[in-house]
């Protein structure tokens, strides 16, 4: 904030520049969903949030890989995840483009066992996403979509050699 109260310009992304970026956002949710399996694949506990809702250590491991490779990707983008410390409305009000994350979409699906959880990214532009990638880590399906180059399934995806 400036000190007259105004929100400070910030990098945005260019609409160009979407389909570019589409590819790492991918491949951050591989990473993040092939942590989320190690973790599915031990005795792991189960803790509540305020709200009651489950989180376990694969929702804190995917959220600190998915905010430590955007923040390395889009330095500038500030990133709102359901794992997250609140952040005030005030603040965010001043946002025009934001990361939106749900890094383990479907937790108490995950506690189950029963696959049926996915890992989500979407970068937001005015309170509409203009980009999104959601990964199914148990299936290795991704689903990807920008603006103006359409959505996309991928089956089997894989993280680009050397990606973490």
């Amino acid at each position: 904030m400036t000190k007259d109260n105004k929100a400070t310009p910030m990098y945005e992304i260019k609409h160009q520049d979407l389909s570019g970026l589409l590819s790492d956002i991918t491949d951050i949710c591989h990473v993040a969903g092939k942590k989320i399996l190690e973790v599915y694949e031990t005795d792991f506990t189960v803790e509540n949030k305020d709200d009651n809702s489950p989180l376990t250590l694969a929702d804190m491991a995917a959220h600190n890989i998915i905010c430590e490779h955007l923040s390395s990707v889009t330095p500038d983008i500030p990133i709102l995840s359901e794992e997250s410390s609140h952040i005030s409305f005030d603040e965010r009000r001043h946002w025009n483009q934001y990361w939106l994350v749900d890094p383990l979409d479907g937790t108490r699906e995950f506690v189950k066992r029963n696959g049926e959880f996915s890992v989500n990214i979407a970068l937001i532009e005015g309170q509409k996403s203009i980009l999104g990638a959601i990964y199914i880590p148990v299936s290795g399906i991704a689903y990807t979509a920008c603006l103006n180059h359409g959505a996309y399934k991928h089956e089997k995806m894989e993280a680009k050699p050397g990606y973490m």
